[in-house]
């Protein structure tokens, strides 16, 4: 239903995620690229983007940079009569909130919390069916 699996994760680095769809509400505040200074990303297994409409990437492995490829982040997709959006990014603090503490030693701008939270809010109202078409 996912359109993937969890196939594991290395150490938070920064990454450029490529924007494979500016025309989806979940994307397209965020132009062409998206730099992220610190995330842990996942590695997906089983996932076929002939599936799925991609709207985030990378091009290279995130935490081996000489390794080429197609890395997927986020995607959307139908599932039956319903929408399914999934993104892996989230997992620190300082990504999804944008008025974490000081102590905290924020590594992620402010700006980058608020383009993340546009994304997952759009994404959300992508699911209800409050926006966009459903693609494959």
């Amino acid at each position: 239903m996912l359109g993937g699996e969890f196939a594991g994760h290395g150490a938070q680095v920064g990454v450029e995620c490529l924007n494979q769809d500016p025309k989806s509400p979940t994307t397209a505040h965020l132009g062409p690229a998206w730099k992220i200074s610190q995330e842990e990303i996942y590695l997906i297994k089983n996932h076929d983007s002939k599936e799925c409409q991609e709207l985030l990437m990378l091009d290279k492995h995130p935490n081996n940079p000489n390794q080429a490829g197609q890395f997927p982040i986020s995607w959307s997709k139908s599932y039956g009569q319903g929408r399914v959006f999934y993104t892996s990014l989230g997992h620190r603090e300082d990504i999804w909130d944008d008025d974490t503490p000081p102590n905290f030693k924020r590594i992620n701008s402010k700006e980058i919390s608020l383009a993340y939270q546009k994304h997952i809010l759009e994404g959300i109202k992508w699911t209800l069916g409050l926006s966009g078409e459903v693609k494959p």
